[in-house]
C-alpha cells in the first residue's frame, strides 16, 4: 500500500513540475500578446510603466500618444483627432461618432481630406459590450427600434476583434476602468509594426552547466523573445473610452 501511495505521489508531483513547464513556456507569448494589447490599453498617454518598471514610450510619429484631439501632419497648421469627444458608451450614436472621425478628420500630410474605411471593431472582453456589438452586427432589424421590418445597416458591416488583456493594468490585473474600450480601425491601413528578432521559447538546462547551482543542484528553465513595438500613423485608429470622460 505504501509503495502504491508513493508512486500515485510521485506521479503527481511529475505531472505538476509538466504543468508548471508548459506554462513557462506559455508565458512568453502570454507576455508579447499583453505588451502588444497595452499599446492600445495606454493608448492615451505617452508613456507608461510596464510590469518590469521600465518606461515604455508610446507616443507616435507626430510626438503625440496613440489617441489624440490635436494630432498634427508635417505640411500644414491643421490638425485631427482620433478618439471621441466625451467619449460614449458603445452604442449606435458612439459607434456613429468613431465613424465621423474617420469621414470627417482624416487628412494627408497637407491637410486634406484622405478616404479611410474601417472595417473592424475592437473590444474589451466584457460581456455588456461584446454581446452588444455582436447584437448590432448580427441582427436582421435594427436593433435601436421595436419596428421590425427596419433594415439594419450595421449586419455584417465590421469584423469584431475582442482584445482580453485590454482592459487590464500595467502587470496584467483587470482594470474595470478600461472595461468600455471600443475602437474602430481600418486595418488594411494600419501602420502598426512588431518586429520579432527571437521568436518565444524555452530553453532547458543541463547537467554541469551555468544553469544548474551549485549549493543545491537545483536546475533554472528560461523562457525568452525578443521584439520590437511601434506605431507611426495613427490615421487607421478610433478610440471610445465608453467612460464618458471629456
Amino acid at each position: 500500500m505504501r509503495v502504491k501511495m508513493s508512486r500515485v505521489v510521485t506521479t503527481l508531483k511529475y505531472r505538476e513540475i509538466e504543468k508548471v513547464l508548459r506554462g513557462l513556456g506559455e508565458a512568453t507569448s502570454q507576455r508579447m500578446e499583453l505588451d502588444l494589447t497595452h499599446r492600445f490599453t495606454f493608448g492615451t498617454a505617452t508613456t507608461y510603466v510596464d510590469m518590469d518598471g521600465e518606461t515604455v514610450a508610446t507616443t507616435v510619429g507626430d510626438g503625440f500618444q496613440l489617441f489624440y484631439s490635436l494630432h498634427s501632419v508635417p505640411s500644414s497648421s491643421t490638425t485631427f483627432r482620433n478618439i471621441v469627444a466625451n467619449n460614449p458608451v458603445f452604442s449606435r450614436s458612439g459607434l456613429e461618432a468613431l465613424e465621423s472621425l474617420f469621414a470627417q478628420q482624416m487628412i494627408d500630410a497637407a491637410g486634406n481630406k484622405i478616404v479611410v474605411q474601417p472595417d473592424t471593431i475592437i473590444s474589451t472582453d466584457d460581456p455588456n459590450t461584446v454581446n452588444s456589438i455582436k447584437e448590432f452586427l448580427n441582427s436582421t432589424a435594427s436593433p435601436t427600434v421595436s419596428n421590425s421590418g427596419v433594415t439594419n445597416v450595421y449586419k455584417a458591416k465590421y469584423n469584431h476583434i475582442i482584445l482580453p488583456y485590454l482592459a487590464t493594468t500595467n502587470t496584467g490585473a483587470r482594470d474595470s476602468t478600461k472595461e468600455k474600450y471600443v475602437m474602430l480601425a481600418a486595418l488594411s491601413h494600419t501602420d502598426a509594426l512588431c518586429e520579432v528578432s527571437e521568436n518565444p521559447h524555452m530553453t532547458s538546462p543541463s547537467a554541469g552547466s551555468n544553469a544548474e547551482e551549485f549549493d543545491n543542484e537545483d536546475w533554472k528553465w528560461k523562457s525568452t523573445a525578443a521584439y520590437g513595438i511601434e506605431i507611426v500613423d495613427p490615421k487607421w485608429i478610433a478610440l471610445t473610452k465608453g467612460d464618458l470622460s471629456a
